[in-house]
């Protein structure tokens, strides 16, 4: 019986050894298609994306759930109100929104400078995107996130509230945990903004307070 060999060509050998490089490059080539059937040129086609982008980022930004909230903690029992804390997620919000303002307005610019950055740091981008790639394997199916939040009564993991849950990784991907349904618990954005990288012994030292 003979024995079968799996043989490269020097361009899959190229995409396999450089595979964010490979997206971005098929992701600009899929921008100039649209923009030869468009029938416009290329940089004119990036302006109007960006405008289109903006646009959307800002009728997103002016509806009421997704305003900025200076209070996050006020309501949960667990995480009592810290005005500090408060404050400081405030401007968090509002340096992110800064920044993909400016992204959207200045799309090119932004786009050549990560160009650059990933050029010039070849290895820092890529041991970046493996490790993010690495933690982010596995998904989460929308049956499997039902069935958690049915496993905890449709309650926060922390603070026993009944209210909107999100998705918390109880070991989080800094810390080496993996993207999958065993390591996924239904909490409160107040209990999961407040965890953010933390273990879940070292968040409740950091609180100050202990779980009945």
């Amino acid at each position: 019986m003979g024995v079968f060999i799996m043989t490269y060509s020097r361009k899959q050998k190229w995409k396999l050894a450089n595979p964010e490089r490979w997206l971005e490059l098929k992701r600009l080539e899929s921008m100039r298609a649209r923009a030869r059937k468009a029938g416009i040129p290329y940089e004119e086609y990036l302006n109007q994306y960006g405008a289109r982008k903006l646009k959307a980022e800002t009728n997103k930004a002016n509806k009421p759930e997704f305003k900025i909230k200076k209070c996050l903690h006020s309501k949960c029992p667990l995480v009592k109100s810290d005005s500090k804390l408060d404050y400081q997620i405030y401007r968090a919000q509002k340096k992110r929104a800064q920044v993909k303002r400016y992204y959207y307005q200045n799309l090119e610019k932004a786009r050549q400078k990560v160009r650059n950055y990933k050029h010039n740091n070849r290895q820092a981008a890529s041991d970046q995107g493996r490790r993010r790639n690495a933690n982010k394997k596995g998904i989460v199916t929308v049956e499997q996130w039902d069935q958690i939040k049915q496993l905890f009564d449709y309650k926060c993991a922390y603070c026993f509230r009944r209210v909107y849950l999100t998705q918390d990784h109880f070991e989080p991907l800094s810390k080496g945990g993996k993207h999958h349904a065993a390591n996924i618990v239904p909490a409160c954005r107040s209990c999961n903004s407040s965890k953010h990288s933390k273990g879940y012994l070292m968040w409740l030292l950091s609180l100050g307070s202990s779980v009945g």
